[in-house]
């Protein structure tokens, strides 16, 4: 079954609450209770969607990759020197 528009958002809202603690306190000293807290949602629903840090950092990347894609696509034509 594909994800619900809610489904999406409260993914989303993790991945954003996450990459706010990280920059905050690093990566080594976040812990998913910490995010799950910082989301206002519970530990379990949390699990449910990232089931240990290393998946949300993967989530962050993939997200950075495919935005980094999207906007050499709009890149204008020509070297860098024309642009």
């Amino acid at each position: 079954m594909p994800p619900t528009d809610k489904s999406r958002q409260t993914r989303q809202h993790i991945l954003d609450c996450a990459l706010a603690l990280f920059r905050e306190q690093g990566y080594q000293k976040t812990t998913l209770r910490e995010i799950a807290a910082h989301a206002d949602i519970s530990l379990g629903l949390t699990y449910r969607y990232f089931g240990r840090k290393e998946e949300l950092v993967a989530a962050l990347y993939e997200k950075l990759t495919i935005q980094a894609a999207a906007d050499i696509e709009h890149l204008p034509e020509g070297t860098l020197d024309e642009r």
